[in-house]
């Protein structure tokens, strides 16, 4: 009755489970849970970093696309105008032939 009754006047902390004090085992638990959660935050701030990563990228390649889609244009102009100066000499060697 002794190793009865000092059992259960024992304080929670003190008790044991398979040799591991239910304060360890509460300890144990705890800061599992705490760096799980700490993980998946990390993962998730880095995937959305990630994602960020991503959408800058594509920005930054529709910034280089457009100054592709300038210089076609300009070619296009620089074209008619090579066009028209061509044109243009033409007639005056046929003015100069006659």
């Amino acid at each position: 009755m002794n190793t009865l009754q000092s059992k259960t006047s024992e304080p929670i902390e003190k008790r044991e489970l398979r040799g591991i004090s239910l304060k360890s085992l509460y300890w144990i638990i705890g800061s599992t849970i705490f760096l799980c959660g700490s993980i998946f935050g990390s993962c998730s701030k880095i995937s959305k970093g990630q994602d960020d990563l991503r959408n800058d990228f594509k920005i930054l390649k529709i910034e280089m696309a457009a100054p592709e889609g300038v210089k076609e244009l300009r070619m296009k102009i620089m074209e008619r105008r090579l066009d028209i100066m061509d044109e243009t000499l033409k007639g005056l060697q046929k003015l100069h032939e006659k």
